[in-house]
């Protein structure tokens, strides 16, 4: 047995879920454009490969909505906390 307790192990991309919040809050009160730069900061400010990072904020940048972009985010942050999307 080589785990000492049931909790499992995930990888953390550093985003939390108060950035995630955080974010949800502006949806509505941010423009697209706007919205997509605070999208493009929680991916850079997390802990992700520079590779992982690069690959999301083009996914962001090329998306024609909020919803999109949130999608993308939200899709990031469940992938890196171990829940494969």
């Amino acid at each position: 047995m080589t785990q000492k307790n049931s909790r499992s192990r995930v990888k953390e991309d550093g985003i939390g879920q108060d950035r995630i919040q955080e974010l949800y809050s502006k949806y509505e009160s941010l423009n697209y454009i706007d919205f997509i730069g605070s999208c493009v900061e929680v991916i850079e400010e997390s802990n992700a490969s520079s590779k992982t990072k690069e690959k999301f904020v083009r996914l962001l940048q090329s998306t024609t909505s909020k919803d999109k972009a949130i999608k993308t985010v939200t899709n990031f942050y469940l992938a890196g906390n171990g829940l494969g999307v």
